[in-house]
């Protein structure tokens, strides 16, 4: 399930997977990588972009703050700053920023909570991208 999730580009971490499996995250993650290597699969690599629509229907995030975060991580991707970094966390770094941009209460906690990162990942990436982007540019 996993494999067939990262194929097809869906956004599904693989906590999430062994929530709904009757089998931890360790063995999930071991045969995910057997068969990868075995039927030599080139998987497509993350994109943080999947992982923004999905973050914000658990927090309740606006469509048009989820427009704002989508504009700044391309930005981000522009510039290689996501190059390396967890998905899941740049997504929801990018939608934090997005909220305090938009005036969107929300907090760093229930961000993270909602992409399964912690907050000082959000914190650590914020600091990250606040240091490399020109955030005066976005029309907000």
């Amino acid at each position: 399930m996993y494999a067939a999730c990262r194929f097809t580009k869906t956004s599904r971490t693989l906590k999430e997977i062994a929530e709904a499996s009757i089998r931890d995250e360790k063995e999930i993650s071991r045969c995910y990588f057997l068969i990868v290597r075995k039927l030599k699969i080139r998987m497509p690599t993350a994109d943080p972009l999947n992982h923004i629509s999905r973050i914000s229907e658990k927090t309740g995030i606006s469509g048009e703050t989820q427009s704002l975060a989508v504009k700044i991580l391309r930005e981000a991707k522009r510039k290689r700053i996501t190059t390396g970094k967890d998905p899941s966390g740049i997504a929801a770094t990018v939608l934090y920023i997005a909220c305090q941009l938009k005036g969107e209460k929300m907090t760093q906690m229930d961000i993270a909570a909602a992409a399964g990162v912690t907050e000082v990942t959000v914190r650590n990436r914020k600091k990250d991208l606040m240091e490399k982007l020109d955030l005066g540019k976005f029309s907000y």
